[in-house]
């Protein structure tokens, strides 16, 4: 269901390793004034190849559902903001699911060891018109590990996405990635994948 209303966020600029980068990644940019809509993704159920991100096999991490925070906000940034861990997360219950699930797990591996993931975030994926496609900058932030996020920059091609209806995506591709620091900086990263969907609701 669509809201109308103003949400303020703070930015995170990230700096990329020799250049700055031209783009916020991983934070909501700011939306005053958008349509926003909530929203769900669908990860792979394993990292099989070179697949960065996958789920935990309880389906699509929603909004409202399990502690999940997800949004497109429309008319805005346009930007896809998902995080399982959010503190303003309602219900944090899980039910139906199995003790422990709670927060959904996000496998995340590199370089052959596995960190856990916090969400998935799509910079301007609202402005793909029904029908069409056009690659985006994707982030997946970590909970600990050698990054703060893996960064996959539209500089350096972005992700493949396509919109194949008002509100169904698929996002898909291998492209060389970045591993941001704390400190803003960020470093290169062998090429890896990403393969799942995200829909609003």
């Amino acid at each position: 269901m669509k809201r109308s209303g103003y949400l303020v966020c703070v930015v995170a600029a990230v700096v990329g390793c020799a250049e700055p980068s031209t783009q916020p990644i991983g934070d909501a940019r700011l939306a005053r004034g958008s349509t926003y809509a909530s929203a769900g993704v669908t990860l792979p159920t394993s990292n099989a190849g070179s697949i960065v991100a996958a789920g935990d096999n309880l389906g699509e991490l929603r909004d409202g559902v399990c502690g999940v925070t997800a949004t497109v906000f429309y008319g805005g940034s346009n930007d896809l903001i998902m995080y399982t861990n959010s503190p303003s997360a309602g219900d944090r219950k899980c039910a139906g699911s199995p003790a422990g699930s709670y927060p959904r797990k996000i496998s995340v591996v590199l370089q052959g060891v596995t960190y856990q993931g916090t969400g998935v975030n799509v910079l301007n994926i609202g402005s793909i018109p029904a029908g069409s496609s056009g690659n985006r900058q994707v982030g997946i932030p970590l909970a600990s590990g050698p990054c703060v996020r893996v960064q996959f920059n539209i500089n350096d091609g972005g992700i493949p996405v396509s919109r194949s209806s008002n509100s169904i995506y698929t996002i898909s591709g291998t492209a060389p990635a970045r591993c941001v620091l704390s400190s803003g900086s960020s470093t290169s990263l062998a090429s890896l994948s990403v393969n799942f969907t995200a829909a609003s609701y």
